[in-house]
């Protein structure tokens, strides 16, 4: 499956819009979905 991350600040706006438009879509095996960080450590990203 190929999934679209999607990483944002303070935008609200096209963020969910466009996540809600790639997955109303159905595209077989692609689907996207909003990043989540749990931490940083030394400038180092380490995602969930």
């Amino acid at each position: 499956m190929k999934k679209i991350g999607i990483l944002f600040g303070m935008e609200e706006t096209f963020p969910p819009a466009f996540v809600e438009r790639v997955n109303s879509k159905k595209e077989k095996d692609i689907v996207a979905e909003y990043v989540q960080i749990d931490k940083v450590i030394r400038s180092v990203l380490v995602m969930q």
